[in-house]
């Protein structure tokens, strides 16, 4: 490995011994990118090129990251097409595989309302996203991009669809493909909405999907869903007679401040102690694996007592807690990485500290699909 990116890894050890290598690459490598062929991860306004690879003396989950030219990590054809040498300022680190280059085009007005995903560790998750339109990015400048969707042409880009035209489209498909059998051996179905009008349309839309794919599906599967806003203990319920079996709270910000600017909807703040409430209830509903707790580090969050304190009370609820959902803030759109050329969100010692935290209130099999940890 590396001299140079081992003594540097030392040195952020020392200072948060609470950190891991693992913690450590997975935040350099994500947050600075990979320099391949000059190449950039947006060539353009209209397009993104996003990096996965799988790294695995530094971590075993595959990394997700984005071409930067003057990132310190360099990839090298080795000449095997699966196969690349991993460069830390010129020296070696290691040889990775699986390496690809994702395209989103952002001229294609055509998303998919369902798409399948092989997640990083092997299981297959059919995705549902029946309402695209999210109202909780709401700027007084007029169109802006989306802070969470990241996007800029949301308008002329989405369309809704209600659970019945979605059932009714994924039945026609899946059984023209192949009579239903990938749909039968998925391991995770996953809902992903924008903004319903009010609880009532939310509740009845996601019942009526799950309800009408129970058929189709394994008994047993793994079935989730999440909203940006605080629900009760009866509205859980109705989720779980349906078939839900987890619930996501993409709180994304702990601070109330913070929330306030980024998550300002129709329905006003859900502030944090209201929120905690709500996954106190589901929890109880759902179980220790039953619920997900979702941050996106360098939003803005205050790294404070109020921090530490909302992060070891949810961590502590039930057996083991919560499971645990944590993203860095990153660029997706030529727009937003000018933004953060020009100004960066946050520092390196941030996302350090930020990660020390959750690791400290936070066990290690608790901390599902980290970006940022593993």
């Amino acid at each position: 490995m590396s001299k140079k990116f081992f003594t540097l890894v030392q040195t952020i050890q020392k200072k948060h011994p609470l950190l891991s290598q693992e913690n450590i690459a997975r935040t350099l490598l994500i947050t600075k990118g990979i320099h391949y062929k000059n190449q950039h991860s947006f060539p353009d306004h209209f397009s993104h090129y996003e990096l996965l690879f799988t790294a695995k003396k530094i971590s075993p989950l595959s990394v997700l990251t984005l071409l930067n030219q003057q990132s310190p990590f360099q990839l090298l054809d080795t000449g095997n097409s699966n196969e690349h040498v991993l460069l830390y300022d010129g020296e070696f680190l290691e040889i990775i595989q699986d390496y690809e280059q994702r395209l989103f085009d952002f001229k294609n007005h055509q998303d998919p309302f369902y798409f399948y995903v092989e997640e990083i560790n092997g299981d297959l998750v059919l995705k549902l996203n029946p309402v695209q339109l999210c109202d909780f990015f709401q700027s007084t400048k007029g169109e802006m991009p989306c802070a969470f969707c990241f996007r800029n042409d949301m308008v002329q880009r989405f369309r809704n669809i209600s659970a019945e035209e979605l059932v009714k489209t994924i039945l026609k498909e899946e059984k023209k493909r192949d009579n239903c059998e990938m749909l039968k051996s998925i391991d995770e179905l996953s809902i992903i909405t924008g903004s319903y009008k009010d609880n009532e349309e939310y509740i009845s839309e996601i019942c009526l999907l799950v309800e009408s794919l129970k058929k189709y599906i394994r008994p047993d599967l793994r079935v989730v869903i999440g909203s940006h806003e605080g629900t009760s203990k009866s509205t859980f319920q109705k989720f779980k007679e349906a078939g839900v079996t987890t619930f996501a709270f993409p709180i994304e910000m702990i601070d109330d401040s913070v929330r306030k600017i980024r998550m300002k909807n129709r329905k006003g703040l859900v502030p944090m102690d209201v929120l905690r409430k709500d996954i106190e209830s589901a929890h109880a509903l759902f179980g220790d694996s039953g619920v997900i707790i979702r941050l996106i580090a360098g939003m803005g969050d205050k790294l404070d007592a109020t921090f530490e304190n909302h992060v070891a009370e949810v961590a502590s609820l039930g057996t083991a807690g919560p499971l645990w959902n944590i993203n860095i803030y990153m660029p997706f759109t030529h727009y937003h990485w000018n933004v953060f050329q020009k100004k960066q969100p946050y520092t390196l010692e941030y996302l350090f500290t930020y990660m020390e935290i959750i690791n400290k209130y936070v066990p290690q099999d608790r901390q599902m699909r980290f970006k940022i940890s593993p």
